[in-house]
């Protein structure tokens, strides 16, 4: 067990949580953020990790030591511009690590087209008539029209307008627009967990007005698990044992292949307004089941600019028995 307390007296180092913290869909400064740990002894050596691009090095960077049962975070920044399949990998390049099966990590993503019109033109028509424009675009989802330049919000939405009837000069903008049309986001809390425990609460406090449609969590049993979420208005405190303060969100099923690692639980969309606090409870459906978080001394907050979690407590299968805080939960 790699998340074990190594007394072999060996360095043994290990990548994990490759991850993309900062993406550009449609080209530009990617960053990716990864985790370095070392589960052995303190080594004062230099660490060496070889970040390649489909295969090909383009970085390497120098760790000046690292204490055990202790992580280092790593942020790498590349420039892609150019539509594609890109697949990013970081190795540990050390000697002295005692376990080489776990020294590297990977990540695969796709930059996706930049929406272009192709096509406008300029056309006359009597007074009063009407008339139907079409726009011709590619690697668009949809195409927004404008009255003027610095309008914020479009008047129409579609390949094709057909306007009323006109009786002087009318201008339109076009723009061809490419995936969501909202700002999407996520808040990380901590890769570090010493605890599996059936089921946590922790508090949500959004800072705007907010939809979430997913958490990530570390599950500790193998197998296909199924994950049921439930919140309420106010904070979990004081409802830890009481089922009828609770509305369920959702369940979702994962696949676990490896005890320990991080899966996507997609949920319907639960909208916040901002200044709400909602409490948050996430667990397995099976009671001898477990996901993991890190048992910490004191309550912890973590933030963005858009939300906060405040983290909470592991609980018993379904608001059953003892509970035990503080916890750090999840993503």
């Amino acid at each position: 067990d790699q998340e074990s307390i190594n007394n072999s007296g060996k360095v043994e180092l290990s990548i994990t949580n490759l991850h993309l913290s900062q993406f550009q869909r449609c080209g530009g400064n990617q960053e990716i953020t990864g985790l370095l740990t070392n589960y052995g002894v303190d080594t004062l050596d230099d660490i060496i990790i070889l970040h390649e691009l489909d295969g090909v090095p383009f970085r390497m960077d120098t760790i000046n030591g690292i204490t055990q049962c202790s992580s280092i975070e790593f942020i790498i920044s590349i420039d892609l511009s150019d539509p594609g399949n890109y697949h990013i990998s970081s190795q540990i390049i050390d000697l002295s690590d005692s376990n080489l099966d776990d020294d590297s990590d990977n990540i695969t993503f796709i930059i996706a087209e930049n929406p272009k019109v192709l096509s406008s033109f300029n056309d006359t028509i009597c007074n009063q008539e009407t008339i139907s424009y079409e726009v011709q675009a590619s690697g668009y989802d949809v195409i927004q029209w404008y009255r003027n330049l610095s309008d914020l919000l479009p008047f129409y939405t579609g390949d094709t307008y057909t306007s009323g009837s006109i009786s002087s000069d009318s201008s339109f903008y076009v723009e061809a627009v490419k995936g969501d049309l909202f700002f999407s986001n996520n808040l990380h809390t901590t890769e570090v967990s010493n605890k599996d425990y059936n089921g946590a609460m922790f508090n949500l406090i959004a800072k705007e007005d907010l939809i979430i449609d997913s958490l990530t969590v570390k599950v500790a049993t193998l197998g296909e698990q199924a994950i049921k979420a439930s919140y309420k208005n106010g904070s979990y405190l004081g409802s830890e044992n009481n089922q009828l303060h609770w509305t369920s969100w959702g369940i979702d099923t994962v696949d676990v292949h490896t005890a320990g690692e991080f899966y996507i639980v997609h949920l319907p969309q639960l909208q916040i307004e901002s200044g709400d606090t909602v409490g948050v409870y996430i667990h397995m459906i099976d009671a001898n089941a477990n996901l993991s978080y890190n048992e910490v001394s004191n309550a912890q907050t973590f933030e963005n600019d858009e939300l906060a979690v405040f983290t909470g407590t592991g609980i018993t299968h379904t608001f059953r028995g003892n509970f035990f805080i503080p916890l750090c939960p999840i993503y």
